[in-house]
C-alpha cells in the first residue's frame, strides 16, 4: 500500500515500496495501532489519482474514475469521496456559487482546484494594495496575510502569464512596493498556453509529471544565501520604500501537506537564485513587512 507507514517513522522511512525489507507489512502498513508518530496519508501530489485503476500508487480508484480525463468522467469540479476531501476542502474569499453543469464554460478561473498549484503574496503591516490588479483591504494590517494570486479573470488566462503585486504604506497611496511574478509551466487548463512544460520526477515512483510554479523573483531554498534587491521591485516602487528595504522579497516552496514531497532539492545542485524550475516549485512570495521609512528591521512584534 502507498502510505509513508502506519509504524514508527524510523523504521518505516523507506514506504511506500512493495519490497517487505524496506516496508514490512505487519509494522508499517497495517500494524495493529499506527504509531504516535505515523503519517497516515501519504501527501504526494503525484499519489492521489494519477496512476492507473491497477496500480498500488491508486489510493482511490473512485477519484481517478471521477477526475480522470483518459479513463474517467473528466470532472475535475465533481466532489469524490474518501482522499478527495484534501481538495474539496478548501476555504477562501468569494462573493457567492456559481454552478456550471457540463464543464468550465462559464468560470472566471478554469483551473480544477489544485492544492498544490495555489499561490500566494504574503506579507504583514501594510494598509492596502492590489493583487493582480484586484483591490484588496485588510481588516487588521498588524496581521500576517496570505492572499491568492490567480492568473484568471473573467475566463481568460493573462497572457503573458504575470501578475503585478502592489502594496502601500498608507491610505494616501502614496509610497508603494511592486513586484512582479510569472508562472512556469505549461497549463492544462489553458488550451491558448504554449509555454514550455516544467518537469519534475517523483522519487518515490520515478514517474515525470508536468507542474506548475512561480517565477520572476530571487528563490530562497534554504541554503543560507541573502536575498539580493528585486530589479523589478527597485525600478517600480517609490524611493521611501526602496529606502527601507523592502525589494527584498523571495519565492518559496509550500511546506507541510501542500508539499511535493515527492521532489527532492539538493542545495548543493539547486541552490538558490533566480532558476525557478530546479526542484520544488515555488508558490509563495514572501514580502518584507511594512514599518515605516528607515526601520527596515524594527517591526514590532
Amino acid at each position: 500500500m502507498p502510505y509513508t507507514g502506519f509504524g514508527p517513522a524510523a523504521n518505516c522511512a523507506q514506504c511506500p515500496s512493495l519490497d517487505p525489507a524496506k516496508c514490512p507489512a505487519d509494522a508499517c502498513v497495517l500494524p495493529s495501532t499506527p504509531a504516535p508518530d505515523a503519517k497516515v496519508w501519504h501527501y504526494d501530489k503525484f499519489l492521489h489519482f494519477w496512476a492507473k485503476y491497477d496500480s498500488v500508487y491508486n489510493l482511490n480508484p473512485f477519484t481517478r474514475f471521477v477526475h480522470n480525463v483518459e479513463e474517467g468522467l473528466a470532472a475535475p469540479g465533481a466532489y469524490s469521496f474518501s482522499i478527495d476531501d484534501f481538495y474539496g476542502n478548501f476555504g477562501g474569499p468569494g462573493t457567492g456559487m456559481i454552478i456550471d453543469v457540463g464543464g468550465t464554460t462559464h468560470l472566471p478561473n478554469k483551473n480544477a482546484y489544485d492544492p498544490f498549484t495555489q499561490y500566494f503574496a504574503g506579507w504583514q503591516f501594510w494598509d492596502h494594495g492590489t493583487i493582480c490588479g484586484r483591490p484588496v483591504n485588510f481588516k487588521n494590517k498588524t496581521l500576517g496575510y496570505n492572499y491568492p494570486i490567480s492568473f484568471w479573470s473573467n475566463g481568460q488566462k493573462a497572457n503573458p502569464k504575470e501578475c503585478i503585486v502592489q502594496l502601500f504604506t498608507d491610505p494616501s497611496e502614496q509610497d508603494y512596493v511592486k513586484y512582479r511574478v510569472v508562472e512556469v509551466g505549461r497549463d492544462p487548463d489553458d488550451p491558448n498556453d504554449t509555454s514550455a512544460p516544467y518537469i519534475v520526477t517523483d522519487t518515490y515512483t520515478g514517474q515525470q509529471h508536468s507542474v506548475l510554479g512561480l517565477s520572476g523573483v530571487f528563490a530562497s531554498r534554504g541554503d543560507g544565501k541573502p536575498t539580493p534587491n528585486d530589479a523589478y521591485c527597485m525600478q517600480n516602487s517609490t524611493p521611501a520604500v526602496v529606502a527601507a528595504g523592502k525589494c527584498t522579497g523571495n519565492l518559496s516552496a509550500h511546506g507541510d501537506r501542500l508539499n511535493y514531497v515527492g521532489v527532492k532539492i539538493d542545495p548543493a545542485t539547486c541552490p538558490s537564485g533566480l532558476d525557478a524550475t530546479c526542484g520544488k516549485p515555488l508558490m509563495n512570495l514572501n514580502i518584507p513587512a511594512w514599518c515605516g521609512p528607515g526601520t527596515p528591521n524594527a517591526c514590532p512584534g
